[in-house]
């Protein structure tokens, strides 16, 4: 029934977007918020502006305005500062992501030797979220996901995290079969 734990949990996936792409997106929006402020600042200025002028002969147009000219008015100014979204904006990024995208297919040092599988990306979306990790899971003995990798050291800042070696490692430095400065 629908308060199965299997439909109480099922939901639609979420969409994956970058921070890059929800900035942009953001930005986008004050954009056009800020271009529909100006294009209606503009025709309240010719609102104002128009009773003045009705036989200036440089704007022979305004004495035959009306009342319904005044939408006219609006959907042209909207239309002379449409340049200010940049369209364009999104066509740039996506190329930019499908040559990164090839760029990483034809890395030679993203090759796995061991199994014979070049690296290969299925997808472009989020490319630009490599190298920025927000949280890190482990198990303490890594039964679950069977991790090969180990913590050795790490400078931040100047400062040095970790010893250099692994618990295991200055476990058996300790029964005398390898030295502590290797490691291995």
């Amino acid at each position: 029934g629908k308060e199965s734990k299997i439909m109480m949990n099922a939901r639609k996936g979420r969409v994956k977007r970058s921070n890059i792409e929800k900035q942009s997106n953001v930005l986008l929006v004050g954009i056009l918020c800020f271009e529909l402020l100006v294009v209606t600042c503009s025709l309240i200025g010719v609102v104002v502006w128009t009773p003045d002028n009705e036989g200036a002969w440089y704007v022979p147009y305004v004495g035959e305005t009306g009342g319904g000219d005044y939408l006219e008015f609006w959907i042209t100014f909207l239309i002379l500062l449409n340049n200010y979204v940049p369209i364009s904006l999104y066509v740039s990024m996506e190329i930019a992501k499908t040559v990164q995208g090839l760029q990483m297919n034809w890395d030679l040092e993203m090759y796995h030797e061991e199994t014979d599988t070049p690296a290969l990306t299925r997808t472009t979306n989020l490319n630009e979220e490599l190298g920025q990790i927000e949280y890190i899971f482990s198990d303490k003995t890594g039964t679950l996901t069977q991790n090969v990798m180990e913590f050795r050291k790490c400078f931040v800042g100047g400062v040095s995290f970790g010893f250099g070696t692994t618990e295991i490692g200055l476990a058996a430095a300790a029964r005398g079969q390898l030295t502590a400065e290797t490691g291995a």
